[in-house]
């Protein structure tokens, strides 16, 4: 079982996330 693996995966893809959230964020402070 790649549990572990799996789970490191995955809070790889939230970090990801979370990073393309702010720079959602900061364009639309440029924007405005």
């Amino acid at each position: 079982m790649k549990t572990g693996n799996m789970a490191c995966t995955i809070q790889k893809a939230e970090a990801l996330d979370g990073a393309h959230l702010m720079q959602i964020l900061w364009y639309d402070e440029e924007e405005s």
